[in-house]
């Protein structure tokens, strides 16, 4: 047994109180369209239960939203164990076995595994502490990442492995054996991205010596590590001219190709750019970071710029079909009603008018800039005060109309109203 300690225990797998199956649909179909706030809130009760119950399966639809989301979470062992591998965690139908990613439902059993194989765990954890503490989960995680890697040596398929996870036999071999080698090189790679974070650049060195401890373990555990690194550093560019470079060194230029090509595959995915304005944006910014990042990285390599492109271009496509309708449902209908709307409710439309600002802002790095700012008149048109309402009414669309394109839109919307 590896002796590990202060290590947090994972919670108790409690049944919760029984819901019947109606009850449970609907929840999911509330849940599936309701606002980004309302799942954090969700989120955070189900966290606070101490028999979670059906509580899990209820929100288990929204995972692929939770990925885009990230929102805070209290951390357990299996958060605290898999944090570092964020980047490359995707749901179970979604992954093969020689992707660089790491299947959703092979967390749980993982954790408990290489929990069985520690000694000296201590159950006691902060409650207050939550999985976006970077710097409290390096804390942690220093200690248990290291000996995560020396329970999974020689490990032994768990029992329910393929009934729970839905996966083989092998599939747990391939992904103890990857994780084997990388957990000893995350807290390194969390460092960094913290100190990115901080504006300190990682070193070549720095790279490359985590590369070369992680290639003895083949391939599969390597690629899986350049996705990770492309996924926590601010800027990829750095890291991604290592990566092929060392490919190309060891003679297997694809173990690069498959990391980058994930990588792509995560930002074309639609849901990620209509998952809220807000959440819509952050996601977007990174995008066009990453995207940058590879285009400058990658002179030699049209196959992989044609590719960049394409991806590129299917960003721009979402990112502008969720504008029209986020203008249309979240602004320009709700406006309709301005004339009764309370105080709160027109801060809350000022709110998305500022919302979809930012949205277009960055949407625009994709291109499409004539195709934002030909929206932006008609919906700042669409907004116009109307001569048979009253004052407030009025400048309450007036103010609108200057979020939306400006002081002068503004003026000449108010002169038309005379």
């Amino acid at each position: 047994m590896t002796s590990l300690p202060k290590v947090p225990a994972m919670e108790p797998d409690l049944k919760g109180a029984t819901m019947r199956g109606p009850e449970l649909r609907r929840l999911r179909s509330e849940l599936t369209a309701a606002e980004d706030s309302k799942i954090h809130l969700v989120l955070e009760l189900v966290d606070r239960l101490e028999a979670r119950g059906e509580a899990d399966s209820l929100i288990a639809p929204l995972r692929g939203r939770l990925a885009k989301l990230k929102p805070k979470r209290k951390l357990t062992f299996a958060r605290l164990l898999f944090t570092p591998f964020n980047p490359v965690i995707v749901d179970t139908p979604d992954w093969w076995p020689d992707s660089p990613a790491i299947p959703r439902t092979a967390l749980a059993p993982l954790a408990r595994y290489i929990q069985s194989k520690l000694d000296n765990a201590d159950p006691c954890l902060p409650p207050d502490m939550t999985n976006d503490d970077l710097e409290s989960v390096l804390a942690l995680g220093r200690t248990l990442w290291p000996c995560a890697a020396k329970a999974v040596e020689d490990a032994k398929v768990p029992q329910q492995w393929s009934t729970e996870t839905g996966l083989r036999d092998q599939d747990f071999t391939a992904l103890s054996t990857a994780l084997r080698a990388l957990f000893p090189q995350v807290a390194p790679l969390i460092q960094l991205a913290i100190d990115a974070g901080k504006g300190i650049d990682p070193e070549p060195e720095q790279l490359l010596a985590m590369l070369q401890a992680i290639a003895p373990a083949g391939a599969h555990a390597t690629a899986i590590f350049i996705a990770m690194g492309l996924g926590w550093l601010p800027s990829a560019k750095l890291f991604v001219k290592i990566a092929d470079e060392f490919a190309n060194t060891i003679g297997n230029s694809s173990i690069a190709n498959r990391a980058v090509e994930f990588v792509l595959s995560e930002i074309e995915q639609p849901t990620a750019y209509k998952a809220g304005l807000t959440t819509a944006v952050e996601k977007m910014r990174r995008a066009a970071v990453i995207l940058e990042d590879l285009v400058d990285s990658s002179p030699n390599r049209p196959g992989r710029r044609n590719r960049i492109e394409q991806v590129r271009q299917s960003v721009d496509s979402v990112c502008r079909e969720s504008f029209v309708a986020e203008v249309a449902n979240q602004l320009v209908e709700p406006s309709s009603a301005i004339a009764m709307a309370n105080d709160e409710d027109v801060a809350a439309l000022e709110d998305t008018a500022r919302a979809l600002r930012r949205f277009e802002s960055v949407a625009k790095k994709f291109g499409g800039t004539e195709f934002y700012d030909r929206h932006l008149r008609g919906a700042a048109q669409a907004l116009s005060p109307q001569r048979d309402e009253d004052t407030t009414a009025r400048i309450s669309r007036i103010r609108l109309i200057e979020i939306l394109r400006g002081p002068d839109a503004a003026a000449a919307a108010m002169q038309g109203s005379l």
